[in-house]
């Protein structure tokens, strides 16, 4: 059995911090992906457009027993057309101050199921 690797090239804005609750920004585009395994490297054409709003700040959230503070709420709607073929992507990011990214949920046209990341540790230095 051949194995595959895609690799996947793109700069994704996820967060604009200065963005008020309600507001939006938005991209289109263009990502460099190479699938490689067995022979000679192929590229895909794809591209991506998305959307993102802000949909809280400010917001405390406990995940797995921690207690987050100064957290915002990001939805993400896009669109990923990969060798014509169309998938939509919908997510949302949280975000807490001078911490990161703490919980992510995403569904995919693809297979329509919802997958929950949420961050388990961190350390501040």
């Amino acid at each position: 059995m051949e194995t595959l690797y895609l690799l996947v090239n793109m700069r994704l804005k996820l967060l604009k911090d200065d963005v008020l609750v309600g507001g939006t920004w938005s991209d289109n585009l263009t990502l460099d992906i190479k699938v490689y395994g067995g022979g000679t490297p192929v590229s895909l054409p794809a591209t991506l457009s998305y959307t993102s709003t802000i949909l809280e700040r400010n917001a405390t959230e406990t995940i797995e027993g921690n207690t987050y503070t100064n957290v915002i709420k990001v939805h993400m709607y896009a669109l990923e057309t990969v060798n014509s073929q169309n998938t939509i992507i919908e997510s949302e990011y949280w975000f807490a101050k001078d911490i990161g990214l703490i919980k992510e949920i995403t569904t995919s046209s693809t297979d329509n199921i919802t997958k929950v990341s949420y961050l388990t540790s961190y350390e501040l230095n």
